[in-house]
């Protein structure tokens, strides 16, 4: 929740429309983020294992938030927890 953390500010930036792609041009930059985000995604999918959020986030590169969040409010509804 710091002002100063990286990931409040991309989120803020995020919200208020800007894209993860580009420069210094009011776009946002974080390479290492999108590395260990579609490493994470590789890992889940060897394994079987459905991320939905963490799939709109390797995708997120250029789409809105808006988009983004309807894209994971649009998806088909299933038990989140499988107890054993």
């Amino acid at each position: 929740m710091s002002p100063l953390s990286r990931n409040c500010t991309c989120g803020e930036h995020l919200g208020r429309g800007m894209t993860v792609e580009g420069g210094d041009d009011g776009h946002l930059t974080d390479r290492r983020g999108r590395e260990v985000v579609r490493s994470i995604l590789a890992l889940a999918r060897h394994h079987g294992v459905e991320m939905p959020v963490t799939e709109v986030v390797a995708l997120i590169n250029g789409t809105p938030a808006v988009e983004a969040a309807r894209r994971l409010m649009n998806r088909s509804p299933k038990a989140e927890r499988y107890d054993t």
